[in-house]
Parts: structure tokens; C-alpha cells; sequence
């Protein structure tokens, strides 16, 4: 069984190709991603944003009260995915 980020990065490159899957993702994430095998947290909300050429966004991490986070727990909140194309 694949793990949920590599279920995750297959779900950005099949919506980078496909317009309707990419249109159902932004309409409705939760829904989209269940669909797609990825398991969401009982009441998480996903948040879909678009980078364009003069456009790009950042996720930062949720804030931490305790400033001795280790870098593995800061590339786990990251999720693993690198920003690219800028």
C-alpha cells in the first residue's frame, strides 16, 4: 500500500495533466482526494491554491510555541514536497 505522499504527489501530477480532475479537485478536495485513496483526518479541511507564472505560495507550517523542532519533524510537516519553478 502505498504511503499518503506519494498517493498525494500522484494525485498534483495527474491534476498538472488532466483539466476535469484537476477542476474536481479544486471544487471539491475532501471529496476528490478520498476518492483517490488518501485518508484525511475527521474534520480536516484541505485548501487548494494555484500557483501561476506570476504567482507563488508558500505553506507555512503551523506555528511552534517550542523553538527546539527537530528537522525531521520540520520535513514532516512540510510533507516532503519541494517547491519548484521559481
Amino acid at each position: 500500500m502505498k504511503n499518503q505522499t506519494a498517493k498525494i504527489e500522484e494525485i498534483l501530477k495527474k491534476a498538472a495533466k488532466d483539466s476535469a480532475f484537476r477542476e474536481k479537485l479544486i471544487d471539491n478536495p475532501e471529496t476528490t482526494l478520498t476518492n483517490e485513496g488518501v485518508a484525511l483526518p475527521k474534520g480536516v479541511s484541505v485548501k487548494i491554491l494555484e500557483n501561476s507564472p506570476g504567482t507563488v505560495h508558500l505553506v507555512l507550517p503551523p506555528f511552534q510555541i517550542d523553538h527546539s523542532v527537530s528537522d525531521e519533524d520540520l520535513e514532516n510537516l512540510a510533507g516532503g514536497y519541494a517547491a519548484r519553478g521559481f
